[in-house]
This record gives structure tokens, sequence and C-alpha cells, in this order.
């Protein structure tokens, strides 16, 4: 989780997801999903599996996991 005023270094990138968090971005190339936490904050979700077929289910799947537990 980084609070968005104090790492300006953290830049979402990728392509929105769609029945997620609004604002939800995916990136292929590094298997990321950036969504917003709220409170001013936003979390990255990174997955490092060998199925590339199953890498943005499951990567979607952890951050909807993380995303219910910081409501």
């Amino acid at each position: 989780m980084f609070d968005k005023l104090r790492e300006s270094w953290a830049q979402a990138e990728g392509e929105p997801i769609t029945g997620f968090v609004p604002g939800a971005q995916y990136n292929e190339s590094d298997s990321t999903l950036w969504f917003n936490c709220g409170r001013g904050g936003f979390c990255l979700v990174r997955g490092h599996i060998a199925s590339s077929r199953k890498r943005a289910a499951t990567v979607l799947q952890l951050a909807q996991l993380v995303e219910k537990r910081l409501r």
C-alpha cells in the first residue's frame, strides 16, 4: 500500500480493469495490478506464476482479497 502524497516514484501503468475497483489498471508486461485502496492510498499486487494464461486472473483474485481486507 502506498500513500499518493509520499510515493511519487510509483506510477500506475496498464490497461483498465472492469468489474473491480474504479480506475484499477493491469500491466501485463510485469504482471502488476494497481488500484485505489481508499483513504488517499493505492495498492499494487504483483504476480509471478509460471502459467501466463492464468497470471492476470490470479493477480486479480489476489487484489480482490487485499481490497476486501482493507475495507
